[in-house]
């Protein structure tokens, strides 16, 4: 079957295992294989990382090398599930693992995951060993072994994957790989089962453990990598003009006003005109102040 067929091969899976085992030990000692949201810190240590909310579902996540600096983008118009891994996907492109210098990842290429029946050979190698690590770093083997082994034994599989899915806050078929992955279910029927079911299928399960509230959640969050602290420092460091800060908050739907800035700039302009028609403009004015 398709998804048993690996594009990578043993040596590059032992890279990406040392590369995970490596990060987790630099920063993440508490939660290894377990990294859920924390992948958000791990990349802004890397790089620059931006949420912004692109109208295109398709789009997970974009990742861009200039000059050496990373640059992860994701879309939180999405899932944050979807965005947890699309994080952990472009990490490794920052990594000589699956190094990159520019790249967008989409919905296709994360289907692709877990079946490449439509999309065969056309994935690059390098998007191949991106997503085999983001899984290991987000859903580790001991972890995810542990976490399986608590569930009760009525459970269906199904409803044990969905509720995996909550626990590491990564999408369903994720889960469903890492099962094949870390050989916790080897019957190729039971694979081709969990592989078929319908979204709205995964959601009743959700609502019926109540789980995976934080999964579906679309965080719609806009952070542009400390953009707004340098905007503002231009401003206060009389760099750019207020019409140049209102433009670049702006992107964000934010206003100086925000922040406790308003527009005191002494118009020239204006003050003379008023005083040439008025002897009294500048006390007027002033008092406008």
């Amino acid at each position: 079957m398709d998804y048993l067929n690996s594009k990578i091969s043993q040596e590059e899976i032992r890279q990406i295992n040392a590369e995970v085992a490596l990060i987790n030990q630099d920063y993440s000692p508490t939660a290894p294989g377990h990294l859920k949201c924390e992948i958000f810190d791990l990349l802004e240590k890397v790089g620059t990382l931006i949420f912004y909310t692109f109208n295109e579902e398709h789009l997970w996540g974009i990742y861009v090398c200039k000059n050496e600096k990373h640059y992860f983008i994701i879309n939180s118009a999405i899932e944050l599930e979807k965005q947890v891994f699309a994080g952990a996907h472009e990490l490794a492109h920052s990594l000589d693992i699956a190094k990159v210098k520019f790249e967008i990842v989409t919905a296709d290429l994360m289907t692709e995951y877990v079946n490449n029946k439509k999309f065969g050979e056309e994935i690059k190698k390098a998007d191949n060993i991106a997503n085999r690590f983001a899984a290991e770093i987000l859903v580790g083997t001991k972890k995810l072994q542990e976490r399986f082994n608590e569930l009760p034994e009525t459970y269906s599989t199904v409803a044990k994957a969905v509720l995996l899915s909550d626990v590491f806050l990564v999408p369903y078929k994720t889960i469903v790989k890492r099962f094949v992955e870390t050989g916790l279910i080897t019957d190729e029927r039971i694979i081709e089962e969990l592989l078929n079911v319908e979204s709205s299928k995964i959601k009743s399960i959700a609502e019926r453990y109540e789980c995976c509230r934080k999964n579906f959640e679309v965080t719609k969050e806009k952070r542009l990598g400390g953009y707004v602290n340098k905007a503002l420092t231009l401003y206060e460091q009389e760099l750019s003009t207020y019409e140049e800060l209102q433009d670049r908050l702006n992107l964000l739907e934010k206003k100086p006003e925000d922040f406790g800035i308003v527009d005191d700039n002494f118009d020239m302009y204006e003050f003379l005109r008023r005083a040439s028609e008025n002897p009294e403009a500048e006390e007027d004015y002033d008092d406008e102040d």
